[in-house]
């Protein structure tokens, strides 16, 4: 079961990065939204669209790499089978939803101040 979890810790790693590269420094420039963060916060003007994007792009590499770096971490915890399964796969699923929301809870945020 280790080992099937670590390529799939290792796959979830990789499109996290990809992604995160992508949405980073490769999204669609400013008013087309074909492909970036989108969030109705984001879409408002160029310069939130541009921020959003790289931050949601930096969030999103940073938990790929703690992703990747989680799985030694288990292993040192002295997990196995189902433990170590399901300690990376709550570590896996956080990792996705704050990829997700934590921008849009970030840019909510910056809006409230401004």
């Amino acid at each position: 079961m280790e080992v099937a979890v670590i390529l799939l810790n290792a796959a979830l790693s990789l499109i996290l990065i990809g992604t995160g590269f992508f949405i980073w420094k490769k999204h669609s420039p400013y008013p087309d939204f074909s492909s970036g963060y989108h969030h109705k916060a984001a879409m408002e003007s160029r310069e939130s669209w541009e921020s959003a994007n790289r931050l949601a792009g930096k969030i999103c590499i940073i938990e790929g790499i703690l992703l990747f770096l989680i799985v030694p971490v288990i292993f040192s915890l002295g997990l196995k089978g189902g433990a170590f399964f399901g300690v990376w796969l709550a570590c896996a699923l956080l990792a996705i939803l704050l990829a997700v929301f934590l921008p849009a809870l970030i840019l909510k945020k910056k809006g409230e101040r401004q």
